[in-house]
């Protein structure tokens, strides 16, 4: 039986040099007769072990490694590009660990990353779905959807102004289901809505709403026109309409009236039986009327006069509890309070009016007159 020594031809030649103790200034080629370089190898390679070991492919330039890998422990370069400090760098030296770098010709890290911590750096611009990005983190894509941010809840994105947070976008201060742009606490500025690079809406620190206002100084504060369907108040709003004495008029034909204010009022002179005198009264329509003030002058001994809420429907009128003078010492004051009567203003339907008369007999004496009367009335919407 015929048995085969399988020696490495690189095996033998090393043997043989290691025999003769000479050393070769000439270049060795293996599989080549023209070698290049010192030791020369046409051909594939295999470096190694059974299981671990190093392989070049000469056909498609390949190199596999195969359970095998750079072991560095130490801070030095895994690739240069030139003789300068650029390339790709491990970087173990305190107070860095474990971190990869690829740097500039500079020596200085352009991007890192660290495999302990978890912290990575870019230096200048990021694309991501563009190879020419402008800005330092600019996204490109054709989907309508092209960032996520997906936190726990209340989560929130700070906008920070040379390292001082300015506000943020999130949900952290109100329920995990809402959305808010706003500004942290202790902070005082606002947050303003804007087109064309002008605030447009602006909400100030203390909760003051500005529209084409940049400073409000009410809660609400419109520069402009507004155009809405109505406005509501929270509460009612209490407002006051006042009657002069010139606004009043006789009832019957004929009868002087003295009406102007430098009189102290309006009476009739000269009234042969019973008279009275009549006011409009324009209210707002939804208007619910509170309260009416009559301010008499009464120095009659024998008459007092008294004052009426009159509603007038299309057919016939009402006359609500009067207000009446009383005594003979010059003025008087009387109010009636119609809160609890739920007298609600419809100007479609219905005609409001004031009515004052002399209590008994004609009304023919200067010592009764009307001076006044104050409607207080309450609102549910600006009209």
């Amino acid at each position: 039986m015929k048995k085969y020594l399988c020696i490495g031809v690189s095996s033998i030649i090393v043997f043989l040099l290691f025999l003769t103790g000479k050393t070769f200034s000439q270049n060795v080629g293996i599989n080549t007769p023209t070698p290049q370089s010192t030791l020369d190898v046409k051909g594939n390679h295999r470096f190694g072990g059974n299981s671990s070991f190093i392989s070049f492919d000469s056909a498609t330039g390949r190199i596999v490694w195969n359970n095998t890998n750079l072991y560095v422990p130490v801070t030095q370069a895994l690739m240069k590009h030139s003789a300068a400090g650029d390339g790709l760098f491990y970087n173990n030296t305190f107070p860095v660990s474990g971190q990869l770098e690829y740097r500039n010709a500079f020596g200085e890290p352009v991007f890192f990353s660290n495999f302990i911590s978890g912290n990575g750096y870019f230096q200048n611009n990021l694309g991501i779905g563009t190879q020419a990005p402008f800005t330092p983190l600019h996204i490109q894509s054709n989907f309508g959807n092209i960032a996520t941010f997906d936190g726990g809840g209340q989560m929130w994105l700070t906008l920070a102004e040379n390292g001082i947070p300015r506000g943020y976008i999130g949900s952290y201060a109100g329920n995990p289901e809402d959305v808010e742009l706003g500004t942290y606490s202790g902070t005082t500025g606002a947050v303003h809505l804007t087109t064309n690079n002008t605030p447009r809406l602006t909400v100030i620190n203390n909760g003051n709403v500005g529209v084409g206002q940049a400073n409000p100084t009410e809660k609400m504060e419109i520069a402009g026109n507004i155009k809405a369907d109505a406005f509501r108040y929270a509460t009612p709003k209490i407002h006051y309409y006042s009657v002069s004495c010139v606004e009043f008029r006789s009832i019957n034909s004929g009868y002087l009236v003295f009406n102007q204010s430098a009189a102290g009022g309006a009476y009739i002179s000269n009234a042969p039986g019973p008279s009275g005198l009549n006011a409009p009264l324009h209210l707002p329509d939804g208007a619910t009327i509170l309260s009416v003030r009559f301010d008499f002058y009464d120095a009659s001994a024998t008459q007092d006069l008294q004052g009426s809420l009159v509603v007038q429907p299309i057919d016939g009128y009402g006359i609500f509890s009067p207000a009446q003078s009383s005594g003979s010492g010059g003025n008087s004051t009387q109010t009636i309070d119609y809160s609890a009567g739920n007298i609600v203003v419809n100007n479609q339907t219905t005609a409001y009016f004031l009515s004052i008369s002399a209590t008994s007999g004609a009304w023919n004496t200067v010592d009764l007159r009307i001076k006044r009367v104050i409607v207080g009335y309450s609102l549910s919407e600006a009209q």
